[in-house]
């Protein structure tokens, strides 16, 4: 994980969105290899991988199939490279193929596989990325719940898109712009811009 990416971490406790204190161990080439992310307010401590962060148990929810990559990256709108994407239940071989064809930065929600390239976050309650941080995410689980369709919402910067399994209910900041039979596809509307938050 790139150490730019680690100090946008924050605590997916429940509380409000704390910043995470990040202590690198060991750094190569800008990436963190191994650390650990601590939470101020309620004293939690995880261990911080190259390509995983386990925040807890890995949640076993069943997923739709997700569209193949070449869709995804239409739908997503992923014309910058190395966009910063969220996905949920978007199966493992759309992820890898995905980030062959337009090498955006993904991070993996409880994913089942591993996926060469990804940053993978099991078991986080919510989002653990501070407001803003992401261009897209994709959501292919329909039984999430409201505060966790809520943090990702919290979690896309104004304008991102948005792509969704058709079962799961357009979550409020997020205006619809499309529909078909399996997927919907929303942006985030502009409700203020996010705080950058900056450790001293």
């Amino acid at each position: 994980m790139r150490v730019a990416l680690a100090e946008r971490l924050c605590c997916p406790q429940g509380h409000a969105g704390t910043p995470l204190v990040v202590r690198a161990d060991a750094v190569q080439d800008g990436q963190l290899v191994d650390g650990i992310a601590g939470c101020p307010s309620c004293r939690t401590e995880w261990t911080l991988r190259a390509d995983r962060i386990v925040f807890g148990p890995t949640a076993p929810l069943p997923a739709t199939p997700s569209p193949s990559a070449d869709a995804l990256m239409a739908l997503l709108g992923l014309a910058d490279p190395e966009a910063l994407v969220w996905c949920d239940g978007v199966d493992a071989d759309a992820a890898a193929a995905l980030l062959a064809l337009a090498r955006p930065e993904l991070v993996l929600a409880d994913a089942p596989v591993r996926v060469v390239g990804a940053l993978h976050i099991d078991g986080a309650a919510t989002v653990p990325f501070a407001a803003g941080s992401f261009a897209a995410a994709a959501l292919f689980r329909s039984a999430r719940d409201l505060p966790w369709l809520a943090s990702v919402v919290r979690a896309l910067r104004p304008g991102g898109r948005l792509v969704a399994d058709a079962a799961i209910a357009v979550p409020p900041g997020v205006r619809e712009l499309a529909r078909v039979e399996a997927l919907w596809v929303g942006e985030r509307e502009a409700g203020g811009a996010p705080i950058t938050l900056r450790r001293a």
